[in-house]
């Protein structure tokens, strides 16, 4: 069984997802590109999650004790979950 699932992408996101199914010819269309992305995300979290959760707890300790001017982007939070997960 399965479900439409829809969302709204920068045009520049779209065209390189373009490029990519058009220059490999490895993905049919732009659905399976973004279906295979998203299969490995969530092999990814499922993979990490139990650690996943510890870095949210961390962050949420962290928070109650600093206050920050601004959020942090992907990048960053990015950064900071791999460098916990390495100190671990």
């Amino acid at each position: 069984m399965s479900t439409t699932i829809s969302f709204v992408a920068e045009q520049s996101f779209s065209k390189a997802i373009d490029g990519v199914v058009s220059k490999t010819g490895f993905y049919q269309s732009k659905s399976e590109f973004v279906r295979d992305a998203v299969r490995e995300k969530l092999e990814k979290f499922l993979y990490l999650e139990k650690d996943l959760v510890e870095v949210q707890k961390a962050k949420k300790r962290l928070q109650q004790k600093a206050v920050f001017k601004r959020n942090l982007s992907y990048k960053e939070r990015d950064a900071l979950a791999k460098a916990f997960l390495k100190s671990r």
